[in-house]
Order: structure tokens, then C-alpha cells, then sequence
């Protein structure tokens, strides 16, 4: 985010005042928290699809509405501090072979889903946030795009590293690969797409660079976009299901793993790879069913 266009255009439109803008953020500081602790047990929802993890993405409304609501007052303002909040770097930094075995397997078009557990996030699930794996040079002159005009702003950037598309609370923005997998856990979700859809996704995920964030999270607003919408941008051949979530349609990253699991779904899981401060492994779509499971389960409120 450049140093003239931080919090500008919230200033000049709808930025609390302080003493507001204090209140705001102490309710969102309180929903973070307690996203981390025990919910009420809610049975499953009973249109839940079925297939593997049927109780993902089933209970979206972890809060109040009238405190979700008051909170988007400040959103533009919020978000983005308490998504730059960082407890630890990722457990993945600490081991270069398993990033090196992320990156070897990944193919432009794949959708790069992570766990950030050294972060904060309000969403909830098991993933925060998926980007748009675009590739390097080498795979743009296989595609038959590298003299396309819509490369020419990031040809040098292709010739020395791959890159990726992101919806950042800055906005769309190009990002590198040893940032996205700055976490605990990747998931690469491989759509099953023709080489000339993926040559059209690639245009158009690059042509959605500079799209503002939606702090809304609504997939009906075309004009400002999330992570996942943003992904399903670039590639509407996904049959992503949204869910309903505070009076409007979303699609959660988890939803997107959870599509890679199951048979014809036009998704399939790339690689699994989690890793813990000591150790990393290859994992299995079993594992990734189970983490999934286990994120969306209803637990138990602590007894006193």
C-alpha cells in the first residue's frame, strides 16, 4: 500500500472519528479473540451438500450480525490493521525444501490456498486467503502469451521469478511466491481448464491488478473483489457455491479446498503440504478432509 493512498480515501468518505474508530476496533480485536475459543453447539446445517467434510462452510455467522454490521462502519480502516498483524512468521520459512516442493509442482492457474496461523484473521475455517499462481516466463511462451500486451508490465518481473495474483486489503495486486507461502500450510487447488481458457484466465486475472479490496466480502460487486472472488474472476468456468452470510453472498477459501475433494467438482488438490515449527510433510486429500472437519466442528463451550 503506497504512502499517499493508506487511509486517504476513508478519511475523505466515511472514517470514524477517533473516539469511534476506538470502539470499532476494540470490537473487532474482541471478534478475533473469541474466534479462537469455544462456540455454542449449533447442530449442522441439514442442506449442507454432502461428499467429503459436510459440515464445512456450514456456520458462517460466528457473530452478531449487529456487531459484524457495526464493525463494517470501519472496515476500510480496520481490516487492514488487524490483517497486519503478525504473532510469528510461518512455519513453512523454516523449511526451504518444502517450499521448494511447493514450487516445483505448481502449473499457472493453480489456486495457492494457505493457513497463516502466525497471523490475524477474521475469517473463518481453516484457510484465510487463496491467490492466483500466474507462473514465469517459461510457462507464459508455453502458454503462447508472452508477447501478449497484457504481460508488458510484468516482463521483467517473469523473467526472474514467478508470480502471482492476489486480492489484498490494498487491493489487486502482483505479489511473489515466497511471500503467499509465508505460512503454516498450502493447499494447490488445480482447476481443469483447456489451454485456451488458461491463457484467458491469465489476461484476466492480470487485467484485475489495481481492483480495490471488497471489505464487504460480497461476491455480487464486481468493482471492488476479495480472494476468492477475484480467483473466480479470472476463472468463471469454477462453480463455486456461495453461501449467504450476513445478507449477502460469499465464498469462503475453505469452500474452495473443500471442491478439490470431491469427484468432477472441475477442482482437484495439486499437493498438501503442512509443516510445524520442527518438521514438514507432503500430506494427503485424507488430511486435508479431516483439518477441514476438525475447523468447522461445533465445540463445546468450556464448562465452569
Amino acid at each position: 500500500m503506497g504512502k499517499n493512498d493508506k487511509f486517504t480515501p476513508v478519511r475523505a468518505t466515511c472514517a470514524p472519528s477517533r473516539k469511534v474508530f476506538r470502539r470499532l476496533f476494540g470490537i473487532a480485536v474482541m471478534m478475533l479473540l473469541t474466534a479462537c475459543v469455544a462456540v455454542p453447539d449449533d447442530p449442522p446445517n441439514p442442506t449442507a451438500e454432502t461428499g467429503p467434510a459436510p459440515s464445512c462452510c456450514s456456520r458462517t455467522e460466528r457473530y452478531p450480525a449487529a456487531l459484524v454490521h457495526l464493525v463494517e462502519l470501519g472496515a476500510p480502516v480496520i481490516v487492514p490493521i488487524v490483517g497486519s498483524i503478525e504473532f510469528r512468521k510461518g512455519w513453512l520459512e523454516s523449511h526451504p525444501v518444502a517450499e521448494a516442493y511447493i514450487a516445483e509442482r505448481l502449473r499457472p492457474l493453480d489456486i495457492v490456498a494457505v493457513v497463516a496461523g502466525g497471523r490475524a484473521s477474521l475469517v473463518p475455517g481453516l484457510f484465510d486467503h487463496v491467490a492466483l499462481y500466474i507462473g514465469d516466463e517459461a510457462d507464459m511462451r508455453a502458454l503462447g502469451l508472452w508477447d501478449h500486451p497484457a504481460l508488458r508490465p510484468w516482463r521483467d518481473r517473469l523473467r526472474s521469478e514467478p508470480i502471482l495474483v492476489e486480492a489484498h486489503r490494498s487491493g489487486v495486486r502482483v505479489q511473489r511466491l515466497d511471500q503467499v507461502i509465508d505460512v503454516d500450510s498450502v493447499a494447490v487447488l488445480r482447476p481443469a481448464l483447456r489451454k485456451a481458457e488458461r491463457r484467458e484466465a491469465v489476461v484476466r486475472a492480470l487485467d484485475l491488478v489495481g481492483t480495490p479490496f471488497d471489505f464487504r466480502f460480497d461476491v455480487s460487486t464486481p468493482e471492488c473483489l476479495f480472494c476468492t472472488e477475484m480467483v473466480m474472476r479470472a476463472i468463471p468456468q469454477l462453480r463455486v457455491p456461495a453461501r449467504r452470510a450476513y445478507g449477502r453472498p460469499t465464498v469462503l477459501p475453505d469452500e474452495m479446498a473443500r471442491m478439490a475433494l470431491l469427484h468432477g467438482s472441475g477442482l482437484s488438490l495439486a499437493s498438501y503440504v503442512t509443516a510445524t515449527r520442527m518438521d514438514w510433510r507432503a500430506a494427503s486429500p485424507g488430511d486435508l478432509e479431516q483439518a477441514l472437519e476438525t475447523a468447522w466442528r461445533p465445540k463445546k463451550a468450556p464448562s465452569h
